[in-house]
């Protein structure tokens, strides 16, 4: 089972992981983040099975990180092999966006990173497993598609998640523009943000609220299974408990 969340910047995303994995732990799932599930799974590919059965045990842990790291690259290139179209209508895309190109870059690298990280693991996950991706495909659009320079534009946000591989469900914490703001600047702005002017940031937010709207707006058009929770308050025991019973509603 693979579960994506999705939310403006400051909506709660990772902050309800815990209470998704321990959910469908009540499910029989084994449910992980990708970190967490980088060096089971790595320990499934053939260069894993020889470092689990002849590594020393100090040395299993780091062997079977470096293992997942290079083999989520030749992931890449597989992903790229079978999904051409969609990696180059992304990279055309982001050529064209009025933003730096340190920016661009740093864009196209984590979602280039990604392509790898999803197709290594999604190819030995088991039956009764889960990934948990707060920053999977879907959330890109966040930053993809949306800047402080840039209106989000509706099309292109709809193009890229009608090529996108679909999740089992999907998870839209709820957040007003002013809460999730508020918990942005508490936790401490992202270091490209720090030389930005709070205009800026607000703009950045603002825009990234509409691609989420437009993305989650668009995985329903075409069928995703999508549960929502409102994440607007600072009760979070309230907002995991409507989680739970929104997650339960689905059995």
């Amino acid at each position: 089972m693979i579960v994506e969340l999705i939310g403006a910047p400051g909506a709660g995303k990772t902050s309800l992981l815990p209470t998704v994995a321990a959910f469908l732990a009540t499910r029989g799932f084994t449910a992980r983040t990708p970190v967490e599930a980088a060096r089971p799974l790595a320990a499934r590919s053939l260069p894993g099975r020889v470092v689990a059965r002849l590594a020393p045990r100090q040395w299993r842990g780091p062997l079977l990180w470096q293992t997942f790291y290079h083999q989520s690259k030749v992931s890449r290139l597989r992903f790229l092999a079978q999904n051409p179209y969609f990696v180059w209508s992304v990279w055309r895309f982001q050529q064209a966006r009025p933003i730096r190109r340190a920016d661009r870059d740093h864009v196209w690298h984590w979602f280039f990173h990604h392509t790898g990280v999803y197709e290594f693991l999604r190819r030995r996950l088991q039956s009764d497993e889960a990934l948990l991706f707060d920053e999977g495909f879907i959330h890109r659009v966040v930053q993809l598609f949306a800047s402080e320079n840039e209106t989000v534009a509706p099309e292109a946000v709809r193009v890229y998640v009608d090529q996108l591989p679909i999740p089992d469900l999907l998870i839209v914490p709820q957040a007003g523009g002013d809460v999730c703001a508020r918990r942005v600047y508490a936790r401490g702005l992202w270091e490209r943000f720090r030389s930005k002017t709070p205009e800026e940031t607000a703009r950045f937010l603002a825009e990234a609220q509409v691609a989420v709207a437009l993305a989650v707006e668009r995985a329903r058009e075409n069928g995703w299974l999508v549960v929502e929770v409102d994440n607007g308050g600072d009760d979070l025991a309230m907002t995991q408990a409507a989680l739970r019973d929104a997650l339960s509603a689905l059995a």
